[in-house]
């Protein structure tokens, strides 16, 4: 029984993680898209969700999806994982991507 509970713990947190932090966010209420374009020609669409107690920004660029959970802040909204990191307030925001950071505007 022990072994048992392990696996379906193992493949329930697998699930969580793919579901939330990598693949598409089936489960998840999103809000309206926004279109962002920055300085170094950078067009994303982000549209920001709440998957289950989680909030998080699903980005768009070049045709890849990526889903960056929110982050503390202290002013605005910030979303981040790995080498990812989209930060807002009001129209703006800045993307920073492999170190490079580039201003962005929405309308």
């Amino acid at each position: 029984m022990g072994k048992l509970r392990t696996f379906v713990g193992c493949v329930l947190a697998a699930w969580l993680f793919t579901t939330i932090l990598i693949g598409p966010a089936v489960s998840a209420t999103a809000q309206k898209s926004f279109t962002y374009r920055c300085d170094d020609g950078t067009v994303l669409t982000a549209s920001f969700l709440r998957i289950i107690r989680i909030e998080a920004a699903r980005l768009t660029i070049d045709g890849k999806t990526m889903v960056l959970p929110q982050r503390r802040s202290a002013d605005g909204g910030r979303y981040a994982r790995g080498r990812t990191q989209f930060w807002i307030k009001g129209r703006s925001a800045m993307l920073t991507r492999d170190g490079k950071t580039t201003n962005c505007e929405t309308n």
